[in-house]
């Protein structure tokens, strides 16, 4: 019996431990592995990791919250950060964690909506740093009518689905957009020990950032003391210039001059955020030629843009409301071009103050340019004068006796002459001394030729 006890001591103690090498065997096979299933599960003390070991997968606690959560969109299974469920023969996806994006968006997934199954991509807050349930704030793109969106995004718009994303030109570097609690958007870079993240930027929320705060046709800068201004100070005017003057902002702006339709043409604003793009009208294949064409035989047509602004533009927007939302950028590398539709005077107008900046351009030119070789030719000129001069009056010191008889017309005598009129210089001729030796007294008679 005693025997019969050990025995089976030592079979549970066996047990254990072969249960506890398992375990032990299983918790680092599984850390290796980017797959799980009905025969490999995940503990709580386990994590997934992607092949090249970019993205963990695993159990955490927000926080000193004593609930417990998986990771899946900042710690992924895959080298881009998805979680991917297939089924096991046909290895169809059935479901992925960046169709879930909560509050993290990874390079290359989607911001958007799908036309084909309505699933809209969007980023959800945590409802505070405790908690990731959904909070208050949600990051999206809008679908309705043509996207848009203030940060500089990849774009996809075909037949199936609206959405953005971003990618990196440097693989090596991992980066994570999230939406905190408080609803500001951040972008997070890991660091070289891929152990933390960095900061890289917040894209603060300032008052333009409100919708449709100046109304129509008003621009929004923070860059000026007065937020709202029109859109053309010229050519447009507050509806209640007394309200504007109080900052009451709600009439917007009209145009100085009504439209007339058969005579309109367009003018040209650069640097703004484009209005409001819920109600306009897009073709992706119009050049900007066939888009101002479009636009400009349709009465109800505003303004036209381009879909895509590099090079020479390409793809065609049109307005066919009032232009609101609108936002001025002082930097001019920010903002996108807008041709607004004006009446043919206000056209004329500006091509005359075309016509003379560019008379008045060439004549301020001639002008500097004249003055620089007036100056320059004075500079010379007088320059020359004095080197002149200051020959000249080298030379007459150099030559005094020929400067003294070409001025005083004075002739020049003999020592032979000079002896004979002093009688060679005799005492009685003396008449006294001076600096340079005695003065005698001279008596020359001069012959006069006519």
């Amino acid at each position: 019996m005693k025997s019969s006890n050990v025995r089976i001591l030592m079979e549970k103690v066996t047990i254990l431990v072969l249960l506890l090498v398992s375990l032990h065997i299983q918790k680092i096979y599984t850390a290796e592995i980017d797959l799980i299933s009905d025969s490999r599960f995940l503990t709580e003390p386990d994590t997934l990791v992607s092949p090249a070991g970019i993205f963990e997968l695993g159990f955490f606690r927000p926080g000193s919250s004593e609930n417990k959560y998986v990771v899946n969109a900042i710690a992924q299974l895959d080298d881009t950060g998805n979680l991917i469920v297939k089924e096991r023969i046909e290895e169809k996806i059935l479901w992925q964690s960046f169709d879930y994006a909560t509050d993290t968006l990874l390079p290359g997934m989607k911001l958007g909506r799908s036309f084909l199954t309505g699933k809209e991509w969007q980023l959800s807050s945590w409802e505070n740093s405790q908690d990731p349930a959904p909070g208050e704030f949600t990051w999206s793109t809008d679908t309705n009518g043509f996207p848009q969106d203030l940060l500089k995004l990849d774009m996809v718009i075909n037949g199936t689905e609206v959405v953005y994303s971003y990618l990196l030109r440097n693989s090596s570097v991992v980066s994570r957009l999230v939406l905190s609690s408080s609803g500001q958007l951040e972008c997070w870079v890991g660091m070289a020990d891929g152990k933390k993240w960095q900061l890289f930027f917040q894209l603060q929320r300032d008052f333009c950032d409100g919708y449709n705060i100046c109304y129509a046709y008003g621009t929004c800068s923070v860059s000026t003391s007065q937020r709202c201004g029109c859109l053309d100070e010229t050519r447009f005017v507050p509806r209640n210039q007394k309200a504007w003057e109080i900052s009451d902002w709600s009439g917007g702006c009209v145009r100085r001059t009504p439209l007339d339709c058969r005579t309109d043409g367009f003018i040209k604003y650069s640097h703004v955020k484009l209005p409001d793009t819920r109600t306009l009208w897009y073709n992706m294949r119009m050049n900007r030629k066939e888009c101002e064409e479009k636009c400009i035989k349709n009465c109800s047509c505003m303004a036209y843009s381009d879909t895509d602004i590099r090079g020479e533009g390409s793809g065609c927007l049109l307005w066919f409301n009032d232009l609101m939302d609108i936002r001025v950028f002082s930097q001019s590398n920010n903002g996108q071009d807008i041709f607004v539709r004006m009446a043919y005077s206000e056209l004329v107008h500006e091509k005359k103050e075309r016509a003379n900046l560019k008379i008045i351009l060439p004549v301020v030119f001639l002008g500097v340019l004249l003055i620089g070789v007036s100056s320059t030719w004075f500079h010379y000129a007088c320059r020359k004068s004095d080197d002149q001069q200051l020959w000249e009056g080298s030379g007459e010191f150099l030559d005094v006796g020929r400067s003294q008889r070409d001025a005083m017309e004075l002739p020049l005598f003999s020592f032979s002459t000079l002896a004979r009129a002093t009688a060679r210089f005799s005492p009685e001729n003396k008449i006294g001394e001076g600096g340079f030796g005695s003065v005698y007294k001279v008596i020359i008679t001069l012959k006069v030729v006519y």
